[in-house]
């Protein structure tokens, strides 16, 4: 069990099932709920609002002051709110540009310009290295990565490096093919999905893409 967030109950439909080797039926009920957003919280709950809500002595005023963003915007605007109150899990682990970016005349900046200026016009070299820091990082995560190949300096598809990534072990364990992709731009550019476009149009089922 694992606590995935506060939501509102949109639906509730009441079923019959049957009972398998049992040769019965049971009741069941299947409920709707769309988890609310918890940017502004930082993904964090407050449990205080739901103690503040059972305790009579506080008043409703007092205990809604807790409740996170998106549920008082729900209460003063009903149902019609929810698709832009609705939790996206990927919104929250995005950072902004200016969190991604080296503050300037710091040792990571100085050090991102003096690759960039390297291995500028020299983009299949680059790839060779993208393809390191790519194994690297995905054998740090705990994960068993086996460096592929690179591809051809034109015509590859979108896809710079290959590699293969091992998750889980025995019966549990599974391989993803990983399509990757290096863009040898200065550090003050912004990539924007575009660039991206053609590697994941190559994705199959059990593919992921590193870039």
């Amino acid at each position: 069990m694992e606590f995935c967030g506060v939501g509102i109950i949109e639906r509730t439909e009441r079923l019959v099932q049957w009972g398998g080797g049992e040769h019965t039926t049971f009741v069941n009920f299947v409920y709707d709920i769309a988890l609310l957003d918890l940017t502004a919280e930082d993904e964090t709950f407050a449990w205080e609002w739901i103690r503040a809500r059972r305790d009579g002595n506080v008043p409703h005023a007092e205990a809604v002051k807790m409740a996170p963003r998106a549920w008082r915007e729900w209460g003063k605007h009903g149902s019609s709110a929810l698709p832009r109150l609705r939790r996206r899990v990927a919104r929250a682990r995005v950072a902004k540009v200016r969190d991604q970016r080296s503050r300037p005349a710091s040792r990571d900046a100085t050090d991102l310009e003096a690759v960039y200026k390297y291995f500028d016009g020299r983009k299949h070299d680059f790839e060779a290295l993208a393809a390191t820091v790519a194994a690297r990082v995905l054998r740090g995560a705990g994960h068993g990565y086996i460096e592929g190949w690179l591809t051809r300096r034109s015509g590859d598809g979108g896809a710079d490096f290959v590699g293969r990534l091992d998750i889980g072990s025995g019966l549990a364990g599974t391989s993803l093919v990983v399509l990757g992709q290096a863009k040898c731009v200065r550090p003050d550019t912004l990539i924007t999905a575009e660039h991206f476009a053609r590697v994941v149009a190559r994705l199959r089922r059990g593919w992921i893409a590193s870039t």
